[in-house]
Protein backbone atom coordinates (compact mmCIF):
# COMPACT_ATOMS: atom_id res chain seq x y z
CA UNK A 1 0.00 0.00 0.00
CA UNK A 2 1.45 3.42 -0.88
CA UNK A 3 2.43 5.78 1.88
CA UNK A 4 -0.54 7.74 3.20
CA UNK A 5 -0.33 11.49 3.30
CA UNK A 6 -2.10 12.56 6.46
CA UNK A 7 -5.33 10.49 6.53
CA UNK A 8 -8.46 12.60 6.39
CA UNK A 9 -9.29 12.56 10.07
CA UNK A 10 -9.76 15.41 12.53
CA UNK A 11 -8.06 13.41 15.29
CA UNK A 12 -5.18 11.90 13.31
CA UNK A 13 -1.67 11.91 14.80
CA UNK A 14 1.31 10.08 13.31
CA UNK A 15 2.85 9.07 16.62
CA UNK A 16 1.07 5.72 17.21
CA UNK A 17 2.55 4.53 13.89
CA UNK A 18 6.10 5.90 13.93
CA UNK A 19 7.05 6.83 17.51
CA UNK A 20 7.49 5.15 20.88
CA UNK A 21 7.63 6.83 24.24
CA UNK A 22 9.66 5.28 27.06
CA UNK A 23 8.66 6.06 30.63
CA UNK A 24 9.00 4.28 33.92
CA UNK A 25 5.50 2.80 33.69
CA UNK A 26 5.91 1.29 30.26
CA UNK A 27 5.44 2.44 26.68
CA UNK A 28 3.07 4.76 24.83
CA UNK A 29 2.79 6.67 21.54
CA UNK A 30 3.79 9.98 23.12
CA UNK A 31 4.85 11.68 26.34
CA UNK A 32 1.35 13.01 26.99
CA UNK A 33 0.21 9.47 27.84
CA UNK A 34 1.81 8.10 31.02
CA UNK A 35 -0.80 5.73 32.43
CA UNK A 36 0.17 2.60 30.49
CA UNK A 37 1.93 -0.53 31.71
CA UNK A 38 3.49 -3.04 29.33
CA UNK A 39 6.23 -5.53 30.14
CA UNK A 40 8.02 -5.19 26.81
CA UNK A 41 8.14 -3.20 23.60
CA UNK A 42 6.68 -6.13 21.68
CA UNK A 43 3.77 -6.44 24.10
CA UNK A 44 3.04 -2.72 23.64
CA UNK A 45 3.28 -2.77 19.82
CA UNK A 46 0.99 -5.83 19.60
CA UNK A 47 -1.51 -4.54 22.17
CA UNK A 48 -5.23 -4.12 21.57
CA UNK A 49 -4.88 -0.76 23.33
CA UNK A 50 -2.54 0.63 20.66
CA UNK A 51 -4.78 -0.79 17.95
CA UNK A 52 -7.77 0.99 19.50
CA UNK A 53 -5.92 4.33 19.46
CA UNK A 54 -5.08 3.89 15.77
CA UNK A 55 -8.63 2.88 14.93
CA UNK A 56 -10.13 5.89 16.69
CA UNK A 57 -7.69 8.26 15.01
CA UNK A 58 -8.46 6.93 11.54
CA UNK A 59 -12.18 7.33 12.22
CA UNK A 60 -12.03 10.90 13.60
CA UNK A 61 -12.82 9.74 17.14
CA UNK A 62 -11.04 10.94 20.29
CA UNK A 63 -9.51 8.06 22.17
CA UNK A 64 -9.75 8.40 26.00
CA UNK A 65 -5.94 8.38 26.23
CA UNK A 66 -5.80 11.53 24.08
CA UNK A 67 -7.84 13.65 26.47
CA UNK A 68 -5.15 16.29 27.05
CA UNK A 69 -4.98 17.13 23.34
CA UNK A 70 -8.75 17.06 22.95
CA UNK A 71 -9.16 19.47 25.90
CA UNK A 72 -6.55 21.88 24.54
CA UNK A 73 -8.02 21.92 21.05
CA UNK A 74 -11.53 22.42 22.40
CA UNK A 75 -10.31 25.71 23.85
CA UNK A 76 -8.64 26.74 20.63
CA UNK A 77 -5.17 26.23 22.11
CA UNK A 78 -2.18 24.41 20.61
CA UNK A 79 -1.91 20.69 21.35
CA UNK A 80 0.86 18.13 20.91
CA UNK A 81 -1.26 16.34 18.30
CA UNK A 82 -1.35 19.32 15.96
CA UNK A 83 2.40 19.13 15.34
CA UNK A 84 2.10 15.54 14.12
CA UNK A 85 -1.19 15.50 12.22
CA UNK A 86 0.43 16.10 8.81
CA UNK A 87 3.43 13.75 9.06
CA UNK A 88 3.04 11.06 6.37
CA UNK A 89 2.93 7.45 7.53
CA UNK A 90 2.25 4.08 6.00
CA UNK A 91 -0.56 2.98 8.28
CA UNK A 92 -0.34 -0.62 7.06
CA UNK A 93 3.41 -0.92 7.65
CA UNK A 94 4.37 1.18 10.66
CA UNK A 95 8.04 1.81 11.35
CA UNK A 96 9.44 3.24 14.57
CA UNK A 97 11.77 6.07 13.54
CA UNK A 98 11.27 8.39 16.48
CA UNK A 99 11.48 7.85 20.22
CA UNK A 100 10.86 9.94 23.28
CA UNK A 101 12.58 9.15 26.57
CA UNK A 102 11.68 10.52 29.95
CA UNK A 103 14.85 9.22 31.58
CA UNK A 104 13.94 10.12 35.14
CA UNK A 105 11.93 12.44 37.37
CA UNK A 106 15.21 13.89 38.68
CA UNK A 107 14.76 17.65 38.49
CA UNK A 108 16.36 20.66 40.16
CA UNK A 109 13.19 22.81 40.05
CA UNK A 110 9.69 22.54 41.50
CA UNK A 111 7.53 24.41 39.01
CA UNK A 112 4.14 25.54 40.31
CA UNK A 113 2.19 23.66 37.64
CA UNK A 114 4.25 20.45 37.96
CA UNK A 115 3.97 17.47 40.32
CA UNK A 116 6.23 15.00 42.16
CA UNK A 117 5.88 12.40 39.41
CA UNK A 118 7.90 14.69 37.13
CA UNK A 119 10.15 16.38 39.69
CA UNK A 120 12.12 15.02 42.62
CA UNK A 121 12.49 18.57 43.93
CA UNK A 122 8.70 18.85 43.93
CA UNK A 123 8.61 15.57 45.80
CA UNK A 124 10.95 16.98 48.45
CA UNK A 125 8.85 20.12 48.63
CA UNK A 126 5.72 18.04 49.25
CA UNK A 127 7.60 15.91 51.78
CA UNK A 128 8.27 19.00 53.90
CA UNK A 129 4.57 19.82 53.71
CA UNK A 130 3.02 16.40 54.29
CA UNK A 131 5.74 13.98 55.34
CA UNK A 132 5.00 11.83 52.28
CA UNK A 133 8.18 10.19 51.02
CA UNK A 134 8.99 11.38 47.48
CA UNK A 135 8.84 8.99 44.54
CA UNK A 136 12.08 8.58 42.59
CA UNK A 137 12.09 6.73 39.29
CA UNK A 138 14.45 6.03 36.41
CA UNK A 139 13.08 4.48 33.22
CA UNK A 140 16.23 2.50 32.51
CA UNK A 141 16.29 0.90 35.96
CA UNK A 142 14.47 -1.87 34.11
CA UNK A 143 17.41 -3.72 32.44
CA UNK A 144 15.21 -5.25 29.72
CA UNK A 145 13.85 -1.84 28.73
CA UNK A 146 17.37 -0.41 28.58
CA UNK A 147 18.73 -3.38 26.60
CA UNK A 148 15.84 -3.38 24.11
CA UNK A 149 16.18 0.34 23.52
CA UNK A 150 19.90 0.28 22.78
CA UNK A 151 19.82 -2.95 20.72
CA UNK A 152 16.45 -2.96 18.96
CA UNK A 153 15.23 0.64 18.75
CA UNK A 154 18.16 3.07 18.77
CA UNK A 155 19.99 1.76 15.65
CA UNK A 156 16.95 2.55 13.44
CA UNK A 157 15.99 5.95 14.84
CA UNK A 158 16.17 9.31 13.12
CA UNK A 159 15.37 11.35 16.21
CA UNK A 160 15.21 10.95 19.99
CA UNK A 161 13.17 13.43 22.00
CA UNK A 162 14.42 13.80 25.56
CA UNK A 163 12.69 15.16 28.64
CA UNK A 164 12.42 14.47 32.34
CA UNK A 165 12.31 15.62 35.05
CA UNK A 166 15.22 17.69 33.91
CA UNK A 167 17.30 15.57 31.52
CA UNK A 168 20.52 17.53 32.03
CA UNK A 169 20.55 16.40 35.67
CA UNK A 170 20.03 12.68 35.02
CA UNK A 171 22.76 9.99 35.05
CA UNK A 172 21.10 7.79 32.39
CA UNK A 173 20.95 10.79 30.07
CA UNK A 174 24.65 11.43 30.64
CA UNK A 175 25.42 7.79 29.81
CA UNK A 176 23.24 8.05 26.70
CA UNK A 177 25.21 11.06 25.41
CA UNK A 178 28.41 9.05 25.50
CA UNK A 179 27.07 5.81 23.98
CA UNK A 180 24.33 6.76 21.49
CA UNK A 181 26.56 8.34 18.78
CA UNK A 182 28.59 5.13 18.59
CA UNK A 183 25.48 3.02 18.00
CA UNK A 184 23.79 5.48 15.64
CA UNK A 185 26.10 8.17 14.22
CA UNK A 186 23.23 9.74 12.22
CA UNK A 187 21.05 10.38 15.24
CA UNK A 188 19.43 13.74 16.01
CA UNK A 189 18.23 14.92 19.43
CA UNK A 190 15.43 17.20 20.55
CA UNK A 191 15.31 18.37 24.18
CA UNK A 192 12.78 19.81 26.55
CA UNK A 193 14.95 21.44 29.21
CA UNK A 194 14.65 24.20 31.79
CA UNK A 195 18.28 25.16 30.86
CA UNK A 196 18.94 26.31 34.44
CA UNK A 197 22.10 24.17 34.74
CA UNK A 198 24.23 22.98 31.80
CA UNK A 199 26.57 20.79 33.85
CA UNK A 200 26.33 17.23 35.15
CA UNK A 201 28.87 16.39 37.85
CA UNK A 202 31.29 18.95 36.47
CA UNK A 203 30.85 17.92 32.82
CA UNK A 204 29.70 20.65 30.41
CA UNK A 205 26.92 18.82 28.56
CA UNK A 206 26.83 20.85 25.31
CA UNK A 207 30.32 19.60 24.47
CA UNK A 208 28.74 16.23 23.61
CA UNK A 209 26.24 17.72 21.14
CA UNK A 210 28.75 17.93 18.28
CA UNK A 211 28.80 14.11 18.15
CA UNK A 212 25.20 14.03 16.91
CA UNK A 213 23.82 14.83 13.48
CA UNK A 214 21.68 17.61 14.92
CA UNK A 215 20.65 18.85 18.37
CA UNK A 216 17.81 21.25 19.07
CA UNK A 217 16.41 22.45 22.37
CA UNK A 218 13.02 23.70 23.43
CA UNK A 219 13.78 25.82 26.49
CA UNK A 220 11.09 25.83 29.17
CA UNK A 221 10.89 29.52 30.09
CA UNK A 222 7.39 30.53 31.12
CA UNK A 223 7.60 34.26 31.76
CA UNK A 224 9.99 37.14 32.11
CA UNK A 225 12.24 37.65 35.14
CA UNK A 226 10.24 37.47 38.41
CA UNK A 227 7.25 35.76 36.80
CA UNK A 228 9.44 32.92 35.54
CA UNK A 229 11.38 32.73 38.81
CA UNK A 230 8.15 32.38 40.81
CA UNK A 231 6.57 29.81 38.49
CA UNK A 232 9.77 27.79 38.03
CA UNK A 233 10.72 27.70 41.69
CA UNK A 234 14.43 27.18 42.16
CA UNK A 235 15.47 28.95 38.95
CA UNK A 236 17.39 32.22 38.68
CA UNK A 237 16.66 34.59 35.83
CA UNK A 238 20.28 35.62 35.38
CA UNK A 239 21.27 31.97 34.91
CA UNK A 240 18.44 31.40 32.44
CA UNK A 241 19.49 34.39 30.34
CA UNK A 242 23.16 33.40 30.39
CA UNK A 243 22.47 29.78 29.44
CA UNK A 244 20.08 30.78 26.65
CA UNK A 245 22.91 32.75 25.03
CA UNK A 246 25.37 29.86 25.52
CA UNK A 247 22.91 27.47 23.84
CA UNK A 248 21.90 29.89 21.09
CA UNK A 249 23.12 27.64 18.27
CA UNK A 250 20.97 24.79 19.59
CA UNK A 251 17.97 26.74 20.83
CA UNK A 252 15.00 26.01 18.59
CA UNK A 253 12.47 28.05 20.56
CA UNK A 254 11.24 28.89 24.03
CA UNK A 255 8.32 26.80 25.27
CA UNK A 256 6.34 29.13 27.54
CA UNK A 257 3.64 27.52 29.67
CA UNK A 258 1.08 30.23 30.34
CA UNK A 259 -0.54 30.44 33.75
CA UNK A 260 -2.19 33.20 35.73
CA UNK A 261 1.24 33.79 37.28
CA UNK A 262 3.01 34.46 33.98
CA UNK A 263 0.52 35.72 31.42
CA UNK A 264 0.94 39.43 32.19
CA UNK A 265 4.71 39.12 31.65
CA UNK A 266 4.60 37.71 28.13
CA UNK A 267 5.01 41.11 26.50
CA UNK A 268 8.37 41.49 28.24
CA UNK A 269 9.25 37.89 27.33
CA UNK A 270 8.49 38.56 23.67
CA UNK A 271 10.65 41.71 23.74
CA UNK A 272 13.45 39.69 25.30
CA UNK A 273 13.05 37.11 22.53
CA UNK A 274 13.23 39.81 19.85
CA UNK A 275 16.35 41.26 21.42
CA UNK A 276 18.13 37.90 21.36
CA UNK A 277 16.53 36.54 18.16
CA UNK A 278 14.81 33.71 20.07
CA UNK A 279 11.37 32.49 19.06
CA UNK A 280 8.74 32.31 21.83
CA UNK A 281 5.90 29.80 21.58
CA UNK A 282 2.99 29.83 24.03
CA UNK A 283 1.05 26.89 25.48
CA UNK A 284 -1.78 27.02 28.00
CA UNK A 285 -1.34 25.07 31.23
CA UNK A 286 -3.56 22.01 31.62
CA UNK A 287 -4.25 22.66 35.32
CA UNK A 288 -7.59 24.48 35.26
CA UNK A 289 -7.01 26.35 38.52
CA UNK A 290 -3.92 28.02 37.00
CA UNK A 291 -5.27 28.48 33.47
CA UNK A 292 -5.50 32.16 32.43
CA UNK A 293 -8.81 31.58 30.68
CA UNK A 294 -10.35 31.48 34.18
CA UNK A 295 -9.44 35.13 34.68
CA UNK A 296 -12.27 37.70 34.73
CA UNK A 297 -13.22 38.86 31.24
CA UNK A 298 -12.18 42.47 31.92
CA UNK A 299 -8.66 41.33 32.83
CA UNK A 300 -8.48 39.29 29.65
CA UNK A 301 -9.43 42.29 27.52
CA UNK A 302 -7.02 44.51 29.45
CA UNK A 303 -4.15 42.18 28.55
CA UNK A 304 -5.25 41.72 24.93
CA UNK A 305 -5.53 45.47 24.37
CA UNK A 306 -2.13 46.05 25.95
CA UNK A 307 -0.37 43.41 23.83
CA UNK A 308 -2.19 44.45 20.65
CA UNK A 309 -0.99 48.02 21.10
CA UNK A 310 2.54 46.99 22.12
CA UNK A 311 3.08 44.74 19.09
CA UNK A 312 1.01 46.58 16.47
CA UNK A 313 4.13 47.01 14.36
CA UNK A 314 5.28 43.39 14.80
CA UNK A 315 2.85 41.69 12.43
CA UNK A 316 4.20 38.15 12.79
CA UNK A 317 4.18 38.28 16.58
CA UNK A 318 0.71 39.80 16.68
CA UNK A 319 -0.60 37.08 14.38
CA UNK A 320 0.83 34.42 16.68
CA UNK A 321 -0.63 36.12 19.75
CA UNK A 322 -4.08 36.23 18.20
CA UNK A 323 -3.99 32.53 17.32
CA UNK A 324 -2.17 30.98 20.28
CA UNK A 325 -2.89 33.38 23.14
CA UNK A 326 -5.93 35.61 22.55
CA UNK A 327 -8.22 32.90 21.15
CA UNK A 328 -7.74 30.33 23.95
CA UNK A 329 -7.60 33.13 26.55
CA UNK A 330 -11.10 34.28 25.55
CA UNK A 331 -12.50 30.79 25.98
CA UNK A 332 -14.98 31.02 28.87
CA UNK A 333 -14.88 27.85 31.01
CA UNK A 334 -17.52 26.82 33.51
CA UNK A 335 -17.26 26.99 37.32
CA UNK A 336 -15.02 30.06 37.34
CA UNK A 337 -15.80 30.92 40.97
CA UNK A 338 -14.73 27.47 42.10
CA UNK A 339 -11.54 27.70 40.03
CA UNK A 340 -10.76 31.12 41.54
CA UNK A 341 -11.01 29.72 45.06
CA UNK A 342 -8.81 26.76 44.12
CA UNK A 343 -6.30 29.17 42.60
CA UNK A 344 -6.14 31.27 45.76
CA UNK A 345 -5.84 28.24 48.03
CA UNK A 346 -2.99 26.92 45.90
CA UNK A 347 -1.32 30.33 45.69
CA UNK A 348 -1.38 30.84 49.45
CA UNK A 349 0.63 27.63 49.78
CA UNK A 350 2.93 28.58 46.90
CA UNK A 351 3.60 31.97 48.48
CA UNK A 352 4.43 30.30 51.76
CA UNK A 353 6.95 28.03 50.06
CA UNK A 354 8.41 30.59 47.67
CA UNK A 355 11.73 31.79 49.15
CA UNK A 356 11.45 35.45 48.07
CA UNK A 357 8.72 36.30 45.56
CA UNK A 358 5.03 36.40 46.43
CA UNK A 359 2.03 36.59 44.11
CA UNK A 360 0.62 39.10 43.15
CA UNK A 361 3.54 41.43 44.06
CA UNK A 362 5.08 40.93 40.61
CA UNK A 363 1.68 41.10 38.84
CA UNK A 364 0.08 44.36 40.06
CA UNK A 365 -2.54 44.08 37.31
CA UNK A 366 -4.15 41.18 39.21
CA UNK A 367 -3.88 42.42 42.80
CA UNK A 368 -7.41 43.78 43.14
CA UNK A 369 -8.92 40.64 41.59
CA UNK A 370 -6.81 38.32 43.76
CA UNK A 371 -7.69 40.24 46.94
CA UNK A 372 -11.39 40.00 46.05
CA UNK A 373 -11.41 36.20 46.06
CA UNK A 374 -13.05 34.99 49.26
CA UNK A 375 -12.32 31.56 50.67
Amino acid sequence: MPEMQSPQSKTFCSRPWNEINFNNKGFAPCCMITDTEFASIKEYLDSDWLKSIKSDMLNSNWHPSCESCRYAEEQGAWSNRITYDQIPVDVENPKIEYAHIGFSNTCNLSCQMCKPYLSTTWGNRLYKRTGKKPEIWNTFDNPKTKRDFYKKILPNLKLVGISGGEPFQCKDHFDFLRVAPIINPNLSLFYNSNISNLYYKGEFLPKFFKKFDNVSISASIDGYDDANTYQRMGSKWNDIEKNAIILKDYLSYVHATLTIYTIFSIGDLLRWGLEHDIEIQFYFVSDSSLNPNFLPIDKKHELINKLTDEFKNEKTILKGLRKYVFKPLLYEPKNKDKAHREFKEKTIINNRESPILKFPDFVPELKSWYDSILL
